[in-house]
């Protein structure tokens, strides 16, 4: 007999690490919404009010030098001294935003595939992102401290920055909402297995203690012998009547399967159970075989 499961400690950077995400999520979460959405002298809205309702060089995905300063010129001077403020707060937002989501990536991936070092990758994309809004914001501020000289190759190397930074940005998230709901899928997948696994074991017990039974088999394992939902009517199962090709409730390593019986090895009183598709679920002693349906070659 073992002990009762304990669940091994995290390791001290990974709990570093889920901290500084909390951290960070706290202040990028309002500052984002205050930056995106609010009238604040340094928010985008507050800045495209203040140049005739054009947006920003930061949020364009086509631009031009004659964009630009067509841009610049709408603005005037109080729409020039708001995209000021504007980049002075953009300093702020593209470090937050990028150890968030890097972060959020990471502990993602961690939780999905622990100790594959090699899908870590993803979180240069937030980085890379970062670093782009960066150099942006530096020929932003070239443009508007030399205003009105006209600097188009400026122009045209932020014309190349500003969508690579938007398109990477775009995937960070893509990926962050792949991976999230990758995760739920997969724990509501666990649940629903556990919750199959003690459904079956009551089912079992019915079958042991000589009562026939009905069971709501759910996956694609037995397909098309039995539908990817489909109830399935079980009798007791005798030891010396088990078959091959029999879809029978068995306990395989101490988990329930609704298979096929394989092949049966008399001497060793083990049979050899496996799914509708050629994969072996493994040998088990015949009397951990508890239950069989109506099913045989074909479907019930």
């Amino acid at each position: 007999m073992t002990g009762p499961a304990t669940t091994p400690p995290r390791p001290r950077e990974h709990t570093v690490r889920i901290r500084l995400f909390v951290a960070a999520a706290a202040v990028y979460v309002p500052f984002y919404v205050l930056f995106f959405y609010s009238d604040l002298p340094f928010s985008l809205p507050h800045v495209q009010n203040a140049c005739a309702g054009q947006p920003v060089l930061d949020v364009r995905w086509v631009y031009g030098p004659d964009d630009a300063y067509s841009l610049l010129s709408q603005c005037g001077p109080l729409g020039r001294a708001a995209i000021r403020n504007q980049q002075l707060a953009d300093l702020v937002y593209p470090a937050v935003n990028g150890v968030v989501v890097a972060l959020g990536l990471r502990l993602l991936v961690q939780a999905l595939a622990p100790g594959r070092r090699q899908l870590q990758f993803v979180v240069v994309i937030p980085v890379l992102a970062a670093v782009l809004d960066y150099l942006e914001n530096l020929g932003i501020w070239t443009l508007l401290l030399t205003y009105p000289t006209r600097l188009d190759g400026v122009v045209r190397v932020l014309a190349l920055i500003t969508p690579a930074k938007l398109a990477l940005g775009q995937v960070s998230l893509i990926l962050v909402g792949l991976l999230l709901l990758t995760l739920v899928l997969m724990h509501l997948w666990v649940a629903a297995g556990l919750a199959s696994q003690r459904t079956m074991q009551r089912q079992a017990r019915a079958l042991r203690g000589g009562g026939t039974t009905a069971l709501v088999a759910i996956g694609v394992s037995m397909t098309p012998a039995i539908g990817v939902i489909q109830r399935v009517q079980l009798e007791p199962a005798r030891a010396d009547a088990i078959r091959p090709r029999d879809v029978v409730l068995a306990r395989v390593c101490g988990r329930f399967f609704l298979h096929r019986v394989l092949e049966v090895d008399w001497a060793r009183h083990q049979a050899l159970i496996g799914d509708e598709h050629g994969g072996i679920t493994g040998w088990t002693p015949v009397d951990e075989v508890y239950g069989r349906t109506k099913l045989s070659a074909g479907r019930a």
